[in-house]
């Protein structure tokens, strides 16, 4: 099995190889990954996955990602994943991802809740919402994707012309992430783990960039947080 194509109307996206180098973060409602500061070239390879958001429109966007997906009960599937934009002129852009293992539903629901609450008046720049990543494995209230297996915790920085999984890190990795000036990626326990609320950031050779993201982990204004000094290349 493999992807075909792309989604009717919609033309994969293509990025200039430039590297990034921004504070990605977790503070989850139940749990998050840390901090820490990705450098890495991105790549120039174009994605299958298509979205019918034009992130530079001020305004509420509320669509999906389109992601075709050849299955057995349906040749030409295309699975949606919702996203939303909000924007209101220049400014930062915050990207918030949730549901990065799919039974992971408090940051989800959170994020639901932001997309129909926040509005463009709210802010100054621009807050990209990804409330349920994985979404395969959120249907299915799974960990990882019933359609590969796939840990997308673990699958980053991805493969445009991998499976569901690989595909979707991908996207992330190079068409959300070199958007953001600051990212958020919440996480819980699951159906297996319980967790006290807390947010997570590593330490980094950059003493500007610490102080950052210090100041994300007290905006989020969790009761626990907890510094690393170690890194990890993954997501």
């Amino acid at each position: 099995q493999g992807a075909e194509g792309c989604h009717p109307g919609h033309s994969p996206l293509h990025v200039e190889h430039r590297e990034v180098s921004i504070v990605v973060g977790g503070p989850g409602l139940s749990a998050g990954p840390f901090f820490f500061e990705w450098k890495v070239p991105m790549s120039t390879r174009p994605t299958r996955i298509s979205t019918d958001i034009d992130f530079d429109k001020d305004g509420k966007q509320v669509s999906n990602l389109f992601m075709p997906w050849s299955m057995n009960d349906s040749a030409y599937k295309v699975i949606h994943i919702p996203i939303a934009c909000i924007k209101n002129g220049p400014g930062p852009t915050m990207l918030f991802t949730a549901g990065t293992h799919g039974d992971e539903y408090e940051g989800q629901i959170g994020l639901l809740n932001l997309i129909r609450e926040l509005e463009p008046e709210d802010i100054k720049g621009r807050v990209i919402i990804l409330a349920a990543a994985n979404f395969p494995a959120a249907m299915a209230a799974q960990r990882l994707s019933p359609l590969d297996g796939g840990n997308l915790n673990r699958a980053f920085p991805g493969d445009p012309d991998g499976g569901p999984t690989a595909q979707i890190s991908f996207y992330i990795a190079n068409h959300l992430i070199p958007l953001a000036s600051a990212y958020h990626d919440l996480h819980a326990g699951g159906r297996s783990l319980d967790y006290l609320t807390y947010c997570g950031m590593h330490l980094t050779a950059n003493e500007e960039l610490n102080q950052k993201q210090f100041g994300l982990v007290k905006a989020f204004g969790p009761p626990f947080s907890i510094v690393g000094r170690s890194s990890d290349d993954r997501l």
